[in-house]
């Protein structure tokens, strides 16, 4: 299934999220892409980030995240772009790990692009602080 079917259906499996009585799908679609980016920095950062299994789980809920901040004339224009700057600079947390550094310096300056573009200066300084980090 591709990851647009597990966004639609709240069936990527986030953690136990049915726990809490929260379903993905359930939330709007800004909640869901926030809920996909916070999992998936967890699982990033965890011990075992690093095993395939869980860097293709990060991946697929980033992909979620990106596909669910597509310009869309439901969602306010500033918001959306601020949740898909933190899923590209996120993305590019996931490209380092895998040790594929132009590409993840590359995504954190689509970020830094965003941002900048749109005033969104608080985000700012996390994609400043990634991008040092992937120069260094």
């Amino acid at each position: 299934r591709s990851a647009a079917a597990h966004a639609s259906d709240g069936s990527a499996g986030l953690c136990g999220l049915s726990t809490l009585g929260v379903a993905p799908a359930q939330l709007p679609k800004l909640e869901q892409a926030r809920l996909y980016n916070r999992v998936a920095l967890y699982l990033l950062n965890q011990p075992d980030a690093s095993s395939e299994q869980q860097l293709e789980t990060v991946k697929k809920y980033l992909q979620t995240a990106e596909e669910l901040t597509e310009p869309d004339p439901t969602l306010p224009v500033l918001e959306r772009l601020d949740v898909r700057a933190t899923t590209l600079s996120n993305s590019s947390c996931l490209l380092k790990r895998e040790g594929k550094h132009r590409a993840a310096l590359q995504f954190a300056h689509k970020a830094l692009a965003i941002q900048k573009k749109h005033g969104l200066l608080e985000a700012q300084v996390t994609s400043l602080l990634n991008i040092a980090a992937l120069n260094s």
